[in-house]
């Protein structure tokens, strides 16, 4: 955001015709006038002003040689002067300036020529109200600070012109002629002396651009063509020159600009491409290991990818089987853990009913509920009814009924087993027997039904009805189907999604592999899951076996190869040359004699002394030429 200072506030104290301290403040306002009669302090403001930001006012004449008594810019000598004016952005404080010059100052300080010595200017980063302003330690204004700031480095010069333009009777700048206001102007702008210079550097790339044009280019051309001459290939008879190359090569059309190391390696090339025709059975065995090793050292992710997903052909099948077993985990393990919480319950308490456990099941086992309807709507209205002393006593029963239930499983009760002295859960009486237990236990309940009214025994018949007509065949439904899905609910999905989740990009590029192996090597399923949800306790042992299956077809050469195959097909391509669709170059045997001896022929022409001082004398020329170029561009970028 570009920065826009502006003036906030000024105090002025002892300043001219201000001697008592007064403060105006801009804050806000982008225009400001001020009208009154002469005389009454509105240049005085203007002055304030410019002595902060330049040190000085123009206006005062240095003339004057005579000592005065006092300081022409104080109101009262015998007092110091201060101004203080505050510079903003937008509202913040950037910078505060200050104006002091001390009390009584006279003799020689007091010349009017010499009347800036005594003025000091300071700086702050904030306002300072009048008593700590008098006190204030000052800091010196950084002027090329405050030059940056308001973004003109001869703010002292340029002031009068730009900034301030004085009344009429004083404005010395419009009085000037025509030709001291363009020297004055070109001073600001410091146009005079880089209007010299840019004269001078568009002279000398002239000279420079005449010397490239006329000299340089004409002769570079000159001794390009004569190079030209002696890079042709000659022979005896002249009649052969067109027919010395086989006119199978493109490239070779014209060498007349190759040098040497071109030449040489386009001879190196022809070698390649000569054992190449000569070999083409090892050729093919090179390029097929070639790609053998590609793949068994740089696809090895994709390698990694066909073990777990090779099984499938298109990646659809593969996101819509995996989304598919997803969804029906989460559901199945969604209502197994319900399921175990439900019988964790039962297990709890299983002779306790309420509406907000029949709620639990009317949702899980709807068709069920639905048979004991009317049942569950006495069950509920007899709930409501019931007396305090009948539901407590039905409590009563139904935790000696959980406690027995639970005190069972405690000492493995079994009724054909002989346990003695066994304590009542109850009442802590030991029993002789686990019978005798049993039988203490329904003379007990006897009794609390002996005490319960007609609609406690109704709430209570209902209860068992409900809970051995709903809950525990519920349960029984709920215990099978954890045991039935044991395996898969404990099945470790999360692991499959790990392995078998890969990106659409990640499955094509895997198929390209497989397209690969099975057309290049043969089966390699063996090594593949037979199943989605099959995963493998260590892919990297599977995969170093596919790659020891993969690097067992490499194939055997019958002759030492002159070079890798991504050499020799490098030498095709530098050569220009591709297989057709057989198979087969355009290029024989007799064509690779013929164009090896053109580039013999031309290479001793190359390296003999008349070719080297042609084209030694060339680069030193291109040489120079660049430095020119180089140096013209230079003085352009200057101008």
């Amino acid at each position: 955001m570009k920065q826009m200072i502006k003036l906030g506030r000024m105090l002025i104290e002892n300043f001219k015709s201000f001697k008592e301290p007064v403060e105006f403040d801009f804050t806000g306002n982008d225009l400001v006038l001020f009208d009154g009669p002469n005389g009454f302090g509105k240049t005085t403001i203007f002055d304030a002003i410019e002595l902060c930001f330049t040190g000085k006012i123009s206006r005062v004449k240095h003339t004057d040689a005579k000592n005065k008594e006092d300081h022409i810019l104080k109101g009262d000598n015998s007092k110091p002067t201060t101004v203080q004016l505050e510079l903003l952005n937008d509202t913040s404080t950037l910078l505060v300036v200050g104006i002091h010059i001390p009390a009584n100052i006279s003799g020689e300080a007091g010349r009017v020529a010499k009347y800036q010595n005594a003025i000091e200017r300071f700086e702050t980063n904030m306002w300072q109200d009048e008593t700590v302003f008098r006190d204030l330690s000052k800091n010196k204004l950084d002027e090329s600070k405050l030059n940056n700031l308001l973004k003109n480095e001869k703010l002292d010069k340029t002031f009068t012109l730009f900034n301030y333009i004085q009344q009429e009777e004083t404005c010395h700048f419009l009085k000037l002629d025509e030709s001291k206001r363009h020297q004055e102007i070109s001073y600001l702008f410091g146009t005079i002396e880089e209007k010299n210079k840019a004269d001078q550097l568009d002279m000398l790339s002239t000279k420079l651009k005449k010397k490239i044009d006329d000299y340089y280019t004409p002769l570079i051309n000159k001794e390009e063509e004569e190079l030209a001459q002696l890079s042709k290939p000659t022979t005896e008879d002249e009649d052969s020159v067109s027919t010395l190359s086989s006119g199978k090569i493109a490239i070779f059309s014209d060498l007349t600009s190759s040098t040497v190391e071109q030449l040489e390696v386009y001879r190196d090339s022809l070698e390649s491409v000569e054992w190449l025709i000569k070999n083409n059975s090892d050729y093919e065995k090179l390029k097929f290991n070639y790609f053998l090793h590609k793949m068994t050292t740089e696809r090895i992710d994709q390698l990694q990818n066909y073990l777990k997903v090779g099984l499938f052909e298109n990646y659809e099948d593969l996101a819509k089987k995996l989304n598919k077993h997803s969804l029906n985990w989460k559901k199945s393990k969604r209502k197994a853990d319900s399921y175990s919480k439900l019988i964790t319950l039962f297990d709890d308490k299983p002779n306790s009913l309420s509406e907000d456990i029949l709620n639990i099941y009317k949702e899980k086992f709807p068709s069920s509920y639905d048979v004991f309807t009317t049942d569950i709507a006495l069950f509920l209205s007899l709930t409501k009814t019931n007396s305090s002393l009948g539901s407590l006593l039905i409590k009563i029963d139904d935790s000696r009924k959980n406690l027995l239930s639970h005190y069972k499983e405690h000492i493995g009760y079994d009724e054909e087993k002989q346990c003695q002295n066994i304590p009542c859960p109850l009442c802590g009486d030991i029993k002789p027997t686990g019978q005798a237990l049993l039988i203490e236990y329904e003379k007990q309940s006897k009794f609390f039904s002996g005490q319960l009214g007609d609609n406690d025994k109704a709430l209570k018949i209902v209860t068992e009805k409900l809970i051995t007509g709903l809950i525990e065949p519920s349960i029984r439904k709920m215990k099978n189907y954890l045991f039935k899905y044991k395996d898969y609910l404990n099945f470790d999905l999360i692991n499959v999604n790990n392995n078998k989740s890969i990106g659409e990009s990640d499955f094509y590029d895997m198929m390209k592999i497989r397209t690969w192996l099975e057309y290049n090597i043969g089966d390699c399923t063996q090594f593949i899951d037979k199943k989605l949800l099959e995963v493998n306790e260590d892919y990297h042992e599977k995969k170093e076996l596919l790659i020891t299956f993969i690097n067992s077809h490499k194939k055997q050469l019958s002759n030492e190869p002159l070079k890798e195959y991504a050499q020799l097909k490098q030498d095709l391509k530098t050569l220009g040359l591709v297989f057709d669709d057989a198979e087969k170059l355009t290029i024989d045997l007799n064509d690779i004699r013929r164009d090896s001896s053109l580039l013999t022929r031309l290479i001793l022409q190359q390296r003999s002394s008349t070719y080297k001082e042609k084209s030694l004398k060339i680069s030193q020329l291109k040489e120079e030429l660049k430095k020119l170029k180089l140096k013209r561009q230079g003085e352009s970028i200057l101008c």
